[in-house]
Order: C-alpha cells, then structure tokens, then sequence
C-alpha cells in the first residue's frame, strides 16, 4: 500500500491537500463496483462520508483512491479512518488513515 502526504506530515493550517492510497486486491475475487472507502472514526478533514472504488479491481491490482481533503484551521494533530467495505458492508482490515498535524507559519518579527 503506498499513499500520499505521509502520516505525522506538518502542513500550514487550512491549506486543501489530495489525499491518496494506492492499495492491492491481495485476495482471488474483483472489487466490484459495490466495493467502498467509508469514514469510521477521527476528524474527516472535508474527506467524504463514503466513496465508491474508481474502477473495478482484479486478484493482484492495484487502484488508487484519492479525495481532496483541508487541514483544519486550528493548529493541533488531527486523524481521519476509513475503512474499505465491499457490498454487503463488511469491512475489510485494512485501515486508511489520513494523519495531519496543521501549524500556524511564523511571522518574522
């Protein structure tokens, strides 16, 4: 699995980022299109509720997920889960998380 902006990453507060994970269908049957990202737990960052895979995705593909997502305007560490579910809602063990940490830049005195 790989991804985008690393956990712990220290970004500028407010500033929008593309969160991405590139994941790979280890088992014998296709992600289908009833296959989905759904938020669990932590702070969503503006990322979605639930999103459906781009594609379907055969035994040892990979595909990449990925939604625009704003560190929150407040400076703190924030943590966003998902879980990726397949059509009956069963998720699978595979957690994404989306890991921040917002800063306020300082202003030279």
């Amino acid at each position: 699995m790989g991804e985008t902006i690393l956990d712990n990453s220290v970004i500028p507060v407010g500033t929008p980022i593309n969160k991405r994970w590139t994941l790979r269908n280890l088992g014998p049957g296709t992600w289908d299109d009833s296959y989905r990202v759904r938020f669990i737990e932590g702070e969503r960052m503006g990322g979605p509720e639930e999103a459906r895979l781009p594609r379907l995705v055969g035994a040892n593909e990979e595909v990449d997920i990925a939604f625009p997502m704003m560190v929150p305007d407040a400076a703190g560490h924030y943590r966003g889960d998902w879980h990726l579910v397949d059509g009956q809602d069963a998720a699978f063990t595979v957690r994404l998380a989306a890991t921040t940490s917002g800063s306020r830049l300082m202003q030279p005195s």
